[in-house]
């Protein structure tokens, strides 16, 4: 991983980037969570809350995938088994704090789970939920899975120790050439 993102400790990911990457055959989302959870160095964290999330809209992300909810079902497993669902109690405090930099009160588990792990990157569809700036200062990013690729293409020019045989180049040149060629 380039330098500035071996700083970060973990990533967030919101509940828009999961349902996206389960309702979209291709994509950045599926792409970003691919390259995410093939990484050992960086922990991908969610707050407990996802899982109702889930369970409340797993029709819809059915209809819109077209896949049976019980593959749907296993989709969601199979991301858990990668990603580290963690209880609010562990960051309580945090999500009170939290409450002052979200618009909606129902992104305050996602914003307390980055301060609590700071440095951290909030992946979202949702950014104008979170006050950017406010978060910035507690050394968390709001980034789109776009903007995300876009961060990691930085990091990755301006980093000159990045070794090929971690393959984080080769996947990020395909996510280029697969942007460019109006793929996603």
């Amino acid at each position: 991983m380039a330098k500035n993102l071996k700083e970060i400790k973990s990533i967030i990911i919101d509940t828009n980037v999961l349902f996206s990457s389960l309702v979209k055959e291709e994509g950045y989302t599926q792409a970003i969570l691919s390259i995410l959870l093939s990484q050992k160095d960086i922990k991908i964290l969610v707050p407990n809350s996802i899982k109702d999330e889930i369970a409340l809209h797993i029709h819809e992300i059915s209809r819109k995938s077209g896949l049976p909810v019980k593959v749907v079902g296993e989709l969601v497993g199979k991301f858990f088994k990668y990603a580290d669902v963690v209880r609010e109690e562990y960051f309580s405090e945090e999500i009170i704090d939290a409450l002052e930099l979200v618009s909606d009160k129902y992104d305050a588990p996602f914003a307390g789970l980055a301060l609590k792990n700071s440095p951290s990157i909030i992946l979202t569809y949702n950014k104008r939920h979170f006050r950017e700036e406010k978060l910035n200062e507690r050394k968390v990013k709001t980034l789109t899975p776009s903007e995300f690729v876009d961060y990691l293409n930085m990091e990755l020019k301006t980093n000159k120790k990045v070794k090929r045989k971690q393959g984080i180049l080769n996947l990020m040149s395909g996510l280029l050439l697969m942007k460019k060629a109006g793929r996603i």
